[in-house]
């Protein structure tokens, strides 16, 4: 049964992954996108909710993007937390609150992200 869970999980993760690589390399249809993103999204693999956000809120639809957001922070997502302190910052989705923005910025640094904005990877 475990075997199974990896296979399933490593199979969203390389799914997830190449349509990340194909959105960076412009080499993708939006509506696409949406359509297989949403497909590994039901199956429950936490990176697609970010993912989806990151989709929705590239389109300028500010409160699905916010919504997913949420969703990929309460699954763990250390991308979502600083994706969160945009959006607060930014009032898109949501009431601008710049206190909220610090804190997702302040649990991003703790959870693994760097002051960029990128995940940092552990020296070993």
């Amino acid at each position: 049964m475990y075997q199974a869970e990896a296979e399933k999980h490593m199979h969203d993760q390389v799914e997830c992954d190449t349509i990340v690589t194909m959105i960076r390399a412009g080499d993708s249809d939006a509506a696409t996108d949406m359509s297989r993103l949403t497909k590994v999204y039901k199956r429950d693999y936490p990176d697609a909710s970010y993912m989806l956000g990151v989709l929705h809120d590239g389109a300028g639809d500010y409160h699905a993007a916010f919504r997913f957001y949420n969703e990929a922070h309460s699954k763990d997502c250390v991308n979502a937390l600083f994706a969160l302190g945009v959006i607060y910052k930014m009032g898109r989705g949501t009431q601008r609150h710049y206190g909220k923005a610090f804190q997702f910025y302040e649990e991003a640094l703790r959870g693994g992200m760097g002051e960029s904005g990128v995940q940092k990877h552990p020296q070993g």
